[in-house]
């Protein structure tokens, strides 16, 4: 036996030190370009001045906790974040950080505490509910494995650091210019896009739907247009090609524009006669959802969707305010039935509420930054290093290295976006269930 321990001890060992040289020999050839190693003080001073209009803003860095805690037969769930706040000097001689001196006894933050019995854990929280076709995780599961494997206090954190953040760029008369997050924006955004992308389950799992903004019922349009709502025209996001082909013709119609194929085309910078069949595909699926209509060749928005955007804010604020007031009730009235929100439709508030937050940044130019520690450094190497390699930025094999595997290599030339077919609205990925502490942001991702 101690043999076989030894051996596989040795071996563990040399596969560690493998990927441990190759992620060394990465740094001169692919990290340290990237990388500014040191502090131009008075560049960072002229560039502040410039973006801010000032050198002295004031900043605020969220930050979030949770617990959940079981009592008899109820698991109590406990969300919240806070707000540190301050303001940063940027001089010649480096910038100075100064805390507001009440910043720790009369700092902004929400939270929200929810009791809940096991049996509705299991019901309301996609973590253990399962698939409909197949027998539910719950039903397998004991009660000790629901409640470790829960993900409702995680969910109502990030949705309370969003929340605040909103809150705080919203605010009247704050002056709150620095927004800083303790996570990674596009990783989050990612994450939650696949959280929601089951659109099949929308019904079973989503008490969002039906619930009434100015006696409107939310649907599943509305729902799924508003989970990428990232649209700057002025800064060329959504760019007009792929998945986000689009979102880009529905952006283009929410202006109140009224156009025929052809000044679509135009508006959008597309030509050539693939493309534009592709641009005439995207608005047939769209006249199919009934998100427009079309006349005589000239398409517009419909009038159940005109403004959907806005009643969708609407949604995130009444909820929101609801699950982090002070009866904190996360729950929703539809028609004298009242649903519990289940983790999948706080993943859809909390998508939505960072698109409402971005939109509000570029809006009052506030800076939004997130903040990663080391326990996401996997995010590299899952985002940036196969981009970075999609593109030919370097002929390093910079995953297969990692993994201590670079012979089995498999080159993937790069292409233009625009060839890749859409992915289906209702793409799953494969459910599984946590055990002991497993980050759940380690689950695969898939393209919506």
């Amino acid at each position: 036996m101690g043999e076989v321990l030894r051996r596989g001890a040795e071996k563990e060992i040399g596969d560690y030190r493998k990927r441990f040289t190759a992620a060394a020999s990465l740094f001169d050839e692919v990290l340290s370009p990237m990388l500014i190693q040191s502090s131009d003080h008075g560049w960072a001073a002229r560039t502040a001045r410039e973006f801010f209009g000032s050198g002295k803003v004031r900043f605020a860095a969220i930050d979030g906790t949770e617990y959940s805690r079981a009592i008899f037969d109820l698991v109590v769930f406990f969300g919240g974040s806070y707000a540190a706040t301050g303001s940063i000097s940027f001089s010649e001689s480096g910038p100075e950080v100064l805390y507001d001196p009440d910043h720790l006894e009369e700092s902004s933050g929400i939270c929200s505490c929810v009791p809940l019995y096991i049996s509705e854990v299991a019901r309301i929280d996609q973590a253990v509910a399962g698939d409909v076709e197949e027998i539910a995780y719950s039903t397998l599961l004991t009660d000790e494995e629901i409640i470790t494997n829960t993900e409702i206090a995680s969910r109502i954190m990030t949705f309370s650091e969003f929340f605040l953040a909103y809150r705080i760029a919203t605010e009247p008369g704050s002056d709150v210019r620095i927004i800083l997050m303790d996570r990674t924006l596009a990783g989050e955004i990612s994450s939650l896009m696949y959280d929601t992308s089951k659109r099949s389950h929308w019904r079973r799992s989503c008490s969002l739907l039906g619930y009434r903004i100015g006696g409107v019922p939310v649907d599943e349009n509305e729902l799924f247009y508003s989970r990428h709502r990232l649209h700057n025209r002025g800064l060329g996001v959504m760019p007009p090609r792929g998945d986000y082909l689009i979102y880009s013709i529905l952006h283009h119609l929410e202006d109140g524009n009224k156009s025929d194929l052809e000044d679509i085309c135009s508006a959008l910078g597309i030509d050539g006669a693939d493309r534009k069949r592709r641009v005439a595909g995207r608005l047939k699926r769209l006249k199919g959802e009934g998100m427009v209509g079309d006349l005589l060749g000239n398409y517009r928005m419909a009038s159940r969707y005109e403004g959907y955007w806005d009643r969708v804010k609407a949604l995130v604020l009444e909820v929101g305010n609801s699950l982090f007031g002070e009866e904190g009730r996360m729950t929703v009235d539809l028609g004298g039935e009242t649903r519990y929100l289940t983790s999948m439709d706080i993943a859809f508030l909390t998508l939505f509420t960072i698109n409402m937050l971005i939109e509000e940044c570029w809006e009052r130019g506030i800076l939004l930054m997130g903040i990663t520690k080391d326990t996401a450094a996997r995010d590299f190497k899952r985002h940036v290093a196969p981009s970075l390699q999609l593109r030919t930025a370097t002929n390093r094999d910079i995953n297969g290295d990692l993994r201590g595997n670079s012979e089995h290599r498999q080159d993937v030339p790069p292409g233009d976006l625009d060839d890749e077919p859409p992915s289906p609205p209702g793409s799953m990925g494969t459910c599984r269930i946590r055990h002991g502490n497993e980050d759940p942001r380690s689950r695969p991702r898939i393209r919506d």
